[in-house]
C-alpha cells in the first residue's frame, strides 16, 4: 500500500510540476522580463535575473498551494491521518508565513483564499489515490470516469486560483503585474483543458 502511494504521489508530482514548467517555459522567455521578486509563495513582484532563475521561481510560487495539498493527502493516505487534522496543520504553516512575512505583501486575506484552493485540492488528491492505476492519466479516468466531471473541478479551480490573484492583486495594488498574471491564467486554462482532452480522448 505504501509504495503504491509513494507511486502515486511521484506520478501526480510530476504532472503537477510539469504544467508549471511548460507555463514557465512559455511566458518567461529570452528577453528581459519586468521587475520581479519572489517575497512570498504565489504573490509575484519584483525583480529577479536570470531565465533559469525566474522559471524555478515561478514554479516554486505556483507549486506552493499544490504541494501543501498533495502532501497533506500523502499523509491521509499512508498514515490514516484525519482529514481536519491535515487541514489544521497546514493552516497553521501558512499563518507561521504570514507571521514571519514582514514585508507587507502577504495578507490574511490572501491565505485564506490559499486555504480554500488547499481543500479542493485536499480532496482532488486524496480521490487521485484511491483511484486505479498508476499513471496520471489513468488515476483522473478512473476518480472522475467522465470528461465533464473533471472538466466541472477544473472549473472550480481556476475559480478559486482566480480568488488568490485577485487578493493579491488587491494587496499589492501598483506593485502587481497584472498583465503577467492574466497571461498565467489563460496559459494555465489552456494547457489542462488541452491535457483532459487527451485523457478523455477515447471516452
Amino acid at each position: 500500500m505504501t509504495k503504491t502511494v509513494d507511486r502515486k504521489y511521484a506520478a501526480i508530482r510530476r504532472r503537477e510540476r510539469g504544467i508549471a514548467q511548460t507555463i514557465a517555459g512559455g511566458l518567461i522567455g529570452a528577453r528581459k522580463v519586468s521587475v520581479w521578486e519572489v517575497l512570498i509563495p504565489i504573490v509575484f513582484i519584483v525583480r529577479f535575473a536570470g531565465i533559469q532563475k525566474r522559471r524555478e521561481l515561478f514554479v516554486g510560487n505556483f507549486l506552493y498551494t499544490k504541494h501543501l495539498a498533495l502532501d497533506g493527502a500523502r499523509k491521509i493516505m499512508r498514515n490514516n491521518a484525519v482529514r481536519k487534522e491535515v487541514l489544521g496543520a497546514i493552516d497553521e504553516q501558512t499563518k507561521r508565513v504570514l507571521v514571519a512575512h514582514t514585508a507587507g505583501v502577504y495578507s490574511e486575506a490572501i491565505r485564506a483564499c490559499q486555504m480554500k484552493e488547499v481543500r479542493l485540492l485536499l480532496d482532488h488528491f486524496v480521490g487521485l489515490f484511491r483511484a486505479d492505476g498508476l499513471a496520471y492519466p489513468d488515476l483522473v479516468l478512473s476518480a472522475y470516469g467522465r470528461y465533464e466531471r473533471y472538466e466541472a473541478f477544473l472549473k472550480q479551480l481556476q475559480g478559486i486560483e482566480d480568488e488568490v490573484y485577485r487578493t493579491s492583486c488587491e494587496t499589492l495594488g501598483e506593485q502587481a503585474d497584472t498583465a503577467f498574471i492574466d497571461k498565467v491564467r489563460e496559459s494555465t486554462g489552456r494547457i489542462r483543458v488541452h491535457e483532459a482532452e487527451l485523457i478523455f480522448k477515447d471516452r
